[in-house]
């Protein structure tokens, strides 16, 4: 657990970190998130273009969010 300043600030260091120590990929974004939640995992992607940014759009004719995530999840998430 750890307390942070701000949504903004825990997303940018999360993204920081994940930049450095993990294997490129993919990262999921739910359409629609606060900009705060999305700008961090923009920079990275920007920085190191072996990232990819994936937004996962609202569920349609009646699916539910994590179907939609299942959906996106593959060994590049």
């Amino acid at each position: 657990i750890a307390i942070m300043p701000s949504t903004a600030f825990a997303i940018t260091l999360a993204a920081e970190n994940i930049g450095r120590t993990c294997s490129p990929g993919k990262i999921l974004v739910l359409q629609d998130q606060m900009n705060s939640a999305v700008y961090g995992w923009q920079n990275l992607c920007a920085k190191n273009p072996s990232f990819r940014l994936d937004i996962v759009e609202y569920p349609k004719d009646g699916a539910e969010w994590t179907q939609c995530i299942l959906e996106r999840l593959d060994e590049t998430v």
